[in-house]
């Protein structure tokens, strides 16, 4: 009898290897494009978050209605309106979107006392 592995053997289980370590690293390469654009989303979502804060804290008229934000987020740039609610004319709805690098959109809604 003989002991050990044939040729056609080892290379089956070297394919079958291979198959494996390329599906792992397609996960890995995915992964990592998916963490980058969460990161981006979510300083979108923070920057927006600030900006229509500070909008809807102060009840004095818009200044800007777009601009782009300061260092170090200088690539990012906020778009803000302000709309009057049908039969309330007390309230306003403050909008704001917020663009990213890789052209992404947030868009943020708040409704505040005028």
């Amino acid at each position: 009898m003989r002991t050990g592995l044939t040729l056609l053997e080892v290379l089956i289980s070297l394919v079958l290897l291979t198959l494996f370590i390329l599906g792992g690293m397609s996960l890995y390469a995915s992964s990592i494009t998916q963490t980058k654009r969460s990161r981006l989303l979510l300083t979108e979502l923070w920057l927006a978050k600030g900006k229509l804060d500070l909008a809807a804290e102060t009840h004095a008229p818009l200044q800007r209605t777009h601009a782009t934000f300061s260092s170090p987020f200088q690539s990012y740039s906020w778009r803000i309106k302000k709309q009057s609610i049908p039969n309330e004319p007390d309230l306003t709805v403050l909008t704001i979107i917020v663009s990213g690098p890789d052209h992404t959109k947030v868009t943020l809604e708040r409704i505040v006392e005028k």
